[in-house]
């Protein structure tokens, strides 16, 4: 699952609502250290319910592309553990 979120790339967003890049891949990369280190920081429903700030004409991710992945990330959680 590591390498997966680790390669993913979504979609950039131009004039209109994505989520901010920034703060998804800081996101990301916290769900990455935290299965690396063997440790439940994040629960499925906290990747899933996350709440990303969103960013409307300066460009972003595709909102519906990271919440499927936030989804699927969840999914693996809770098949861990």
């Amino acid at each position: 699952m590591i390498a997966r979120i680790k390669q993913v790339s979504f979609t950039p967003t131009r004039l209109r609502r994505g989520y901010d890049e920034r703060a998804v891949d800081d996101f990301l990369d916290a769900v990455i250290a935290s299965l690396a280190a063997s440790s439940v920081v994040f629960t499925p429903t906290q990747i899933r319910e996350r709440e990303l700030p969103q960013v409307g004409f300066k460009g972003g991710y595709d909102i519906e592309e990271v919440d499927d992945f936030r989804a699927l990330i969840a999914e693996a959680v809770q098949l861990l553990h």
